[in-house]
């Protein structure tokens, strides 16, 4: 996992990679996953992963990720967030 900086949650923390919708919190679905570094991705980004730059992909704390992802389940889309699981404290 990268270790980064979050300007919430500190130095040292694991980041992941997003396409700009989820790290801006502009999503309203996302497909997280570990491969490789760890990924967390809007379906339509998700889709065209292979064509997405740097312009359309941002590192994100894992925290702020659960956040995300715990705002997403308490609006009632659940069914919008695959491999949340992933996210779970170990």
């Amino acid at each position: 996992m990268i270790k980064g900086e979050c300007p919430r949650h500190g130095d040292g923390v694991n980041m992941w990679l997003c396409c700009t919708h989820v790290a801006e919190g502009k999503a309203t679905n996302v497909v997280i996953s570990k491969y490789e570094h760890g990924t967390a991705m809007c379906f339509e980004c998700s889709d065209k992963i292979d064509r997405l730059s740097s312009y359309n992909l941002s590192l994100f704390c894992e925290e702020c990720l659960r956040e995300f992802v715990n705002r997403l389940k308490a609006e009632g889309r659940e069914e919008s967030v695959i491999g949340g699981e992933l996210l779970d404290k170990e």
